[in-house]
């Protein structure tokens, strides 16, 4: 006969911080930033603010051993010490989620640990679904650790920020990790779904109230590049850019008052393609259409300059995350064993994990006092090939099938030649001399943590 008996699951990690500070963290925004782990791919589709006893949340998860729909409630909060969560699911008989928060031996510290106490509906045990619990509680634990650790490095006044452009992938994560740390977050939007504040660049229609009073504006703004390359296409990605920041600019010189700071996003792009030089934020622009976009769009925050307002560009690599981007449109391919490197997989890969991505702009705001360029990138310097080896090794698939490059060319254009086929060696040289601390510094580490194969793979 099957037991009948409750499974447990129990994860321990000690917090800089202490259980009062701790909780009041988790029972913020923060239950967005921390609670879903981007392996799910899942989403919150319903939750009452504030957290109190008896409030309701409602999770989808799309991917893993848990996928469906959890209606979850909160069963106790105590201040300071206790979260207890009991959610039910078609495949669980029960499920129940302590998270308690415990006084440590150091002052201004505590033990978070958390445990969940379940039981499937056929009585069985599943290692799968053990497993599943494990990876989920090891990467929440993770990243509110090296969150509350950089905001316990870089304290900050809780401020307005707004995100230009910010209803996608990055926007959206930024958005919950800048209200996790206490500070109130707009979207500018050229869609009005979700409360945000809406502009239509196409037009130059950006009304003057949108700006007011922020302190801090982030430009996320533009179509994604990551498509086939015609001249109607080539021209909407610049315009998505370049006028749209034109205008963002224009209209912050009209205000009264000027945001302390402005973050404009741009790309590794800027140094071309087939660049097997070691660059750095020195280094002279290369040739294509990427560079050249990025460089005018840089230009266009030229009058910023020498204003009382901070601006920082931050050349992004590639954002690793299954949530979204490159990581994403490669990984059902390696799922199969069919994955590989692209071409000879020589081409220099700058990358980036979503959460240091977050932290290098927490940093960027809090921590730099002066304009900046910052190449956003991590130091572990690797092409495409080792890239798509740690990519198979995280997964356990074999990555041995490069991708020929005249197929990509075939299906992209250009665009194949320079983001796909192409590359560059890029070191983050300023952040790194501005004091930045990676968390996720090296691939194969990011890519287990962001996979959720911690604890599987070697």
């Amino acid at each position: 006969m099957a037991s009948q008996k409750n499974h447990f699951v129990i994860q321990r990690t000690e917090l800089p911080v202490s259980p009062e500070v701790a909780w009041n963290h988790a029972v913020k925004e923060a239950t967005r930033r921390h609670s879903l782990p981007p392996f799910w791919h899942a989403s919150i589709t319903k939750m009452e603010s504030p957290l109190q006893t008896g409030s309701q949340i409602e999770y989808e998860i799309i991917d893993g051993k848990l996928k469906g729909i959890w209606q979850s409630e909160i069963k106790q909060l105590r201040p300071g010490y206790l979260i207890c969560e009991h959610a039910i699911h078609p495949q669980f008989a029960d499920w129940v989620h302590w998270k308690q928060f415990l006084p440590a031996n150091t002052k201004n510290q505590c033990v978070l640990e958390d445990r969940v106490e379940y039981k499937l509906k056929n009585g069985s045990f599943s290692t799968k679904v053990d497993q599943a619990f494990r990876e989920s509680l090891l990467y929440q634990q993770k990243v509110l650790l090296d969150d509350l650790e950089l905001f316990n490095r870089i304290t900050s006044e809780p401020k307005r920020i707004l995100l230009a452009g910010g209803s996608g992938l990055v926007g959206t994560a930024l958005k919950h990790f800048l209200e996790s740390a206490g500070h109130e977050v707009s979207i500018l939007s050229r869609s009005a779904q979700s409360g945000n504040l809406v502009w239509n660049p196409d037009n130059k229609e950006l009304p003057i109230e949108h700006l007011k009073d922020q302190d801090i504006i982030i430009n996320l703004t533009g179509e994604t590049v990551a498509q086939r390359w015609t001249k109607k296409s080539k021209q909407r990605i610049w315009d998505s850019r370049v006028n749209a920041t034109k205008l963002l600019v224009e209209k912050i010189q009209t205000l009264e008052t000027l945001p302390e700071a402005f973050i404009q996003f741009s790309g590794t792009g800027y140094y071309g393609y087939y660049n097997y030089e070691n660059l750095d934020e020195s280094s002279a622009r290369g040739t294509g259409f990427l560079a050249e976009l990025c460089q005018e769009w840089e230009n266009a925050t030229d009058p910023l300059k020498d204003t009382t307002c901070k601006c920082i560009i931050l050349r992004l690599g590639a954002v690793i995350t299954p949530e979204g981007g490159a990581l994403a449109k490669v990984l059902p391919i390696f799922k199969t064993g069919l994955g590989g490197p692209i071409g000879s997989g020589k081409q220099g890969m700058p990358w980036i994990s979503i959460n240091d991505l977050l932290h290098v702009v927490y940093h960027s705001l809090f921590k730099l006092e002066e304009d900046a360029i910052l190449n956003v990138c991590s130091p572990d310097h690797v092409n495409n090939k080792i890239y798509s080896r740690f990519i198979g090794k995280a997964i356990g698939r074999p990555s041995l099938f490069p991708v020929p490059p005249f197929m990509l060319s075939l299906l992209y254009n250009d665009m194949a030649r320079e983001i796909l086929i192409g590359g560059a060696h890029v070191q983050p040289k300023a952040l790194e001399s501005s004091g930045f601390h990676f968390k996720d510094e090296y691939i194969s580490n990011a890519l287990r943590t962001l996979l959720g194969t911690t604890s599987q793979s070697k």
